[in-house]
């Protein structure tokens, strides 16, 4: 939603499992466990543009929002 590219090294397993399988299975970000290894994969990002364009088109192709308002709507309805 930030249009930010996510690089993500860890999650809490089960609860963001399947937002991290979200994001790989649409190329909209990198996993990657080890810390270590991060620095490498942000330099390898960042040195090509065509790489970047094209998580920044798979992101903005989403058409992501934010539900926020329409969950608390919701709710106040089956109050």
């Amino acid at each position: 939603m930030m249009n930010k590219i996510p690089l993500i090294n860890s999650y809490i397993r089960e609860q963001e499992k399947g937002n991290v399988e979200f994001v790989l299975h649409n190329n909209l970000g990198i996993y990657e466990t080890s810390v270590s290894k991060m620095v490498a994969v942000v330099k390898n990002m960042l040195a090509s543009e065509d790489n970047m364009s094209q998580y920044y088109t798979n992101i903005k192709n989403m058409n992501l929002k934010n539900g926020t308002q329409e969950v608390a709507e919701y709710l106040i309805r089956r109050g």
